[in-house]
């Protein structure tokens, strides 16, 4: 173990912080940044997991929580509906993981980057357990803050549906409870249809 090398990634990550989300904290005062919502994702990983599919592995699916936006550090968040960010935000973030996990050298610090490259992948059930969980958290919080990046931006109901169809391959029960929130925010006029 290189003790200074786990430092100096200690440090990289703690810029995370400074990034902020489109999604308001609940009270609405501010905008959530990127580490408050990688917390909030694997507090829900654990409070789901009964929602969670018999094979996933809930220690697993903390660390890709955890670590699955560590790459906004350098890339910057994008909005789940901004058509013109997501078309070059692969690259950006492969660009930007280049620049975070460039510590192969430290069999401590590789794993990191396998765990966000799982994530992205979302091929094992872990990732795609995750991954829902990361799309349902912002819905929640729109109904919860009255609609704030919504409608700011425009989105739909059927935008939110189309984008968020990964939550019912994860979970059924909370694909449900998906529909629910977002048939409720049109009608209290929160989100358009």
């Amino acid at each position: 173990m290189n003790i200074e090398q786990s430092f100096q990634f200690v440090l990289d990550i703690d810029q995370l912080k400074a990034v902020e989300r489109q999604t308001l904290n609940i009270d609405g005062k501010r905008r959530e940044n990127t580490a408050e919502h990688s917390w909030s994702l694997a507090m829900a990983v654990m409070a789901f997991k009964k929602c969670a599919k018999p094979e996933v592995d809930i220690n697993r699916c903390l660390k890709l929580a955890l670590t699955h936006d560590l790459v906004e550090i350098h890339a910057g968040d994008t909005f789940a509906y901004d058509t013109d960010g997501l078309e070059d935000k692969k690259n950006r973030e492969i660009e930007a993981a280049k620049k975070l996990f460039r510590y192969e050298s430290s069999d401590d610090l590789v794993e990191f980057h396998q765990y966000w490259l799982e994530y992205e992948d979302c091929e094992t059930p872990e990732s795609i357990y995750v991954n829902a969980l990361d799309r349902l958290l912002p819905i929640f919080f729109n109904t919860k803050t009255n609609g704030h990046s919504w409608q700011k931006h425009g989105v739909t109901s059927q935008m939110v549906i189309e984008r968020n169809k990964i939550i019912q391959q994860a979970s059924e029960e909370l694909w449900q409870y998906t529909l629910k929130l977002v048939a409720d925010a049109v009608e209290q006029g929160i989100l358009a249809r």
